[in-house]
């Protein structure tokens, strides 16, 4: 299988893919669409508070997509940081009860894996 990488104004039909999305509807048009808001989205239209990030996992027409988005860029590198370490992520959900989840909440107080924690 292959990957692109490529800048939100640069994706024209997501449907095409299964993304992974990375930074929220206040700075990406992908993930405010995915999420069925109006960009830019950004504060509480986000539907985060301060300190927050999260996971979501959204159907994206046949395909699925990923999100990883926070408050701020250190939130969204929390969530980046726990979903680029897939054993870690499995861990922390079994941990939390949320292994079948579409949405977790991701906090913590820097980027290290031991300091990050869903809900």
């Amino acid at each position: 299988s292959s990957s692109v990488l490529m800048k939100d104004i640069g994706v024209t039909y997501v449907s095409m893919y299964n993304a992974v999305v990375v930074g929220g509807p206040c700075v990406n048009r992908v993930a405010a669409n995915l999420l069925g808001l109006t960009f830019p989205a950004c504060g509480v239209t986000s539907g985060l508070t301060e300190g927050q990030a999260t996971l979501v996992v959204k159907q994206n027409g046949a395909k699925q997509a990923v999100l990883a988005y926070g408050w701020e860029v250190d939130d969204t590198r929390r969530a980046a940081v726990l979903l680029s370490n897939p054993a870690q992520l499995k861990e922390k959900l079994s941990a939390a009860g949320k292994s079948d989840a579409t949405t977790v909440m991701v906090q913590g107080s820097s980027t290290e894996l031991s300091g990050i924690t869903v809900a």
